[in-house]
């Protein structure tokens, strides 16, 4: 047997062993789908200039239909029912470009042939792109017939694509109370911090893919608890980034724009996003004894002295503005003052029957500026006729009550 022929031998022994991982099939590119075929192609970051085979190692498909999605050929596939989550369908193979892909068929026959496919990409109960179900849309589909993604990120790409695109992204980062916030992107991370400016400084370099502006805190890796897990069901399955930092400090956090990064080990982003913050502003500003959950808000009228209140509590400053009948200026602004729980108060005599108005200065996520906007209080009694101002009513007094009242 000449030398050649046993080095082949032993290469395709080792393939042919790796089982869950590719198959024993590596191409270079894309693999050339049929008509009745899907190609689902996954790549981990281990997977730079060529894929490593065993970086795939165990990683499958959990596979099924149901009403709402019903397009897979299983008993073509030789899957009967669905697959067992302790035998996941393998990978078919591995590209060198793409990372593992997993070969699927269309059933034809379905009720929606042309729709969708359910699946989870899993190995063990560690899963490819996030905690939720996975789909994909057959109508989205190019002429490669494939759906391209990454470790860590539930966005699947219809058109070919082999470099995990790196981008500060949505807001898919959920800090749920003090000290812990959920996020896929935080599941194989080599390092982990959390960026803030009150500024709105924070941007990602585009060819150094590095995350820079504001104050950087150091997170750690954790894990969600029971509670947090009962009271946020839909994200108990992601993985979770312990942060430690004092009241005065977690305070200004919530007030700015803040970022999350994950890094490998040369430092280089591989996932950054904002951060959903209901959870944390809840633990943090509502409940408890002193929390804004016990406080009254609104124009708080005692005889001719009015206490204006309101939870604001990610806003950077407020000012009241007072108005006469005609909406004109019934003098100069009043800086509101903070408590510890975001109500912002101030207190004014004389103003019984005066209109007002909120400048709110806060981060918006949406618009991702430094927005300052006149409004309504939410918790006025009575409105303008337009709307567009509240008024201050004492309820108590006889020409706000109807005849016979």
């Amino acid at each position: 047997m000449s030398k050649n022929l046993i080095i082949a031998l032993g290469l395709s022994l080792l393939i042919t062993a790796c089982g869950g991982g590719g198959g024993g099939n590596v191409i270079e590119g894309l693999y050339t789908a049929a008509d009745n075929e899907v190609v689902l192609y996954y790549k981990r970051d281990e997977a730079h200039e060529r894929v490593d085979e065993s970086a795939y190692d165990g990683w499958g498909l959990h596979l099924w239909n149901n009403a709402a999605c019903a397009s897979i050929d299983l008993d073509g596939m030789g899957i009967d029912g669905e697959t067992s989550w302790d035998s996941p369908f393998p990978a078919t193979g591995i590209s060198e470009t793409y990372g593992a892909y997993y070969v699927l068929q269309i059933d034809t026959e379905a009720n929606d042939p042309y729709e969708c496919m359910n699946f989870i990409l899993h190995n063990g109960d560690d899963k490819a792109f996030g905690s939720a179900d996975s789909k994909i849309e057959l109508a989205q589909l190019d002429d490669a017939r494939g759906v391209f993604g990454f470790d860590g990120s539930s966005e699947l790409f219809y058109t070919p694509i082999a470099e995990r695109p790196v981008a500060i992204d949505g807001a898919k980062a959920h800090w749920l109370d003090a000290t812990t916030i959920a996020w896929e992107g935080a599941a194989n991370a080599t390092a982990l911090e959390l960026r803030y400016d009150p500024n709105n400084g924070i941007a990602m370099d585009p060819d150094s893919k590095i995350v820079e502006g504001g104050t950087a805190v150091e997170l750690n890796a954790g894990e969600i608890g029971d509670t947090l897990k009962a009271r946020f069901p839909h994200l108990a399955g992601l993985a979770a980034a312990k942060i430690n930092v004092d009241e005065a400090t977690l305070k200004q956090i919530l007030k700015s724009q803040i970022v999350v990064v994950a890094k490998d080990a040369e430092g280089v982003a591989t996932a950054a996003t904002q951060v959903q913050k209901p959870g944390v502003i809840d633990a943090v500003f509502v409940e408890g004894e002193t929390g804004a959950l016990n406080e009254e808000l609104g124009a708080i009228v005692s005889g001719d002295d009015v206490t204006f209140k309101v939870w604001a509590p990610t806003a950077q400053s407020v000012k009241l503005y007072l108005y006469n009948e005609d909406m004109s200026s019934a003098g100069e602004a009043v800086t509101m003052t903070e408590a510890a729980n975001g109500v912002w108060s101030a207190e004014q005599a004389g103003a019984v029957g005066k209109y007002y108005r909120y400048e709110v200065t806060v981060y918006h996520p949406t618009t991702k500026q430094i927005e300052t906007r006149m409004v309504t209080d939410p918790y006025s009694l009575a409105l303008s006729t337009n709307s567009l101002y509240s008024m201050v009513v004492d309820l108590d007094d006889a020409d706000t009550k109807p005849a016979g009242w």
